[in-house]
């Protein structure tokens, strides 16, 4: 996580802590620390896409706009 901020920081400071208040949004409503993210991810590749795909369909339905889901 250190690695990826401060690699995004390198570009804009803004964009990196945008980014990763969004990371700990999208964390919070899947219930799951960045690390449970990684884990997951190496565990099973295909749970840690359906999650997300989950998630950009939870907001689709709450009729939030396609840019929004995009840098969500």
């Amino acid at each position: 996580m250190k690695r990826w901020f401060s690699n995004l920081a390198k570009g804009s400071m803004i964009t990196a802590d945008v980014r990763l208040r969004r990371l700990g949004c999208f964390c919070d409503s899947v219930k799951l620390s960045p690390k449970g993210l990684v884990d997951l991810g190496r565990r099973d590749l295909k749970a840690l896409q359906d999650l997300v795909q989950d998630e950009i369909d939870r907001l689709h339905s709450q009729n939030y706009t396609p840019q929004y889901i995009g840098v969500f």
